[in-house]
């Protein structure tokens, strides 16, 4: 039986770090939130089942000790379990990943320990999620997510970085790939919709942010609110490289909005599929992971997760 608080840790996030990290605070973290049972996960898509199994067995606080991929497999457990079970539950983030882009997006420092100091007092705000069916070899597949859903050069970034991992951090490890990918990439051919309205055509990258900021840091879709109802909706327009080069530089800084080729909009539901005739596979990043693949939907489910939200603070 679970105690009242629980600690999911992913010991191989941060490039390995995660393990240690954890050990050198857990004194100043259990001080600030109390006594936590950790749950350390021991390959991908174990970190959901323990949570499932924590909230029915009476979690009420659920702490996801990693990066972006440790929090998306505590959302996917906190929403795949009973809902009497989650009923009165909350989550939170301690960052301890490489790229934590839902902690920056919460203000919360990126030190654990100070990040638990921020938390213990933070009140239960309900958050946005998006809710994602895609294909998964020969079946379809659900998965929740709070940050984005991507295609195109999101996902085959991704891909990249999964096979490097992140020697040089979150940031460097995801623009390093990116470059790579635009070095020998080409735009693909999409059927698009969002909110029924037709958006078809060639793009570098396709993807649904609820967050501002991916690939550690990125501000992708400056100002958005993970509360309102609605994700942003980035595409970039098939381009030649040094121009597509100039979009990726400025997307670090969120100065590409009202860039020529660079669609930003906000959005409820998106279809995305390969057009007729282009070769496939075509993959999906879900939270900075590779999860998957086109034909997706993406759907907006408004105030699903409940999160300790710290007070905005200046960036």
């Amino acid at each position: 039986m679970p105690r009242a608080d629980v600690l999911l840790l992913n010991p191989a996030a941060g490039n390995g770090r995660a393990a240690r990290r954890w050990e050198a605070c857990r004194a100043a973290v259990e001080a600030a939130l109390g006594p936590l049972e950790v749950l350390r996960t021991e390959r991908r898509g174990h970190g959901p089942e323990l949570v499932g199994r924590a909230l029915e067995g009476g979690a009420r606080r659920v702490f996801a000790f990693g990066g972006d991929g440790t929090w998306n497999e505590a959302v996917a457990g906190f929403l795949t379990a009973r809902e009497d079970a989650r009923t009165g539950a909350v989550l939170a983030p301690l960052p301890a990943g490489s790229g934590c882009d839902f902690a920056r997006h919460l203000r919360l420092p990126l030190d654990p320990a100070a990040a638990a100091a921020v938390l213990a007092g933070a009140p239960t705000v309900r958050i946005d999620a998006l809710r994602v069916e895609y294909q998964d070899g020969a079946r379809r597949a659900v998965r929740h997510c709070t940050n984005m859903a991507g295609v195109g050069l999101a996902a085959d970034s991704a891909a990249l970085v999964e096979r490097w991992g992140k020697p040089l951090g979150g940031t460097l490890s995801y623009l390093a790939a990116a470059l790579a990918v635009i070095a020998v990439g080409a735009p693909r051919a999409y059927r698009l919709s969002v909110d029924g309205e037709d958006r078809s055509g060639r793009y570098h990258v396709v993807f649904a942010a609820n967050t501002e900021s991916t690939g550690g840091g990125m501000l992708a879709a400056p100002g958005a609110d993970l509360a309102d109802g609605r994700f942003e909706l980035l595409s970039v327009d098939a381009a030649g490289r040094a121009a597509l080069v100039a979009r990726l530089v400025r997307l670090y800084s969120g100065r590409h909005v009202g860039m020529s080729g660079v669609f930003l909009r906000q959005a409820r539901r998106v279809e995305l599929a390969l057009a007729d005739g282009e070769p496939g596979p075509a993959g999906l990043n879900l939270d900075g992971e590779c999860l998957g693949g086109l034909p997706a939907v993406v759907e907006l489910v408004p105030g699903a997760v409940p999160v300790l939200v710290p007070a905005r603070r200046e960036s």
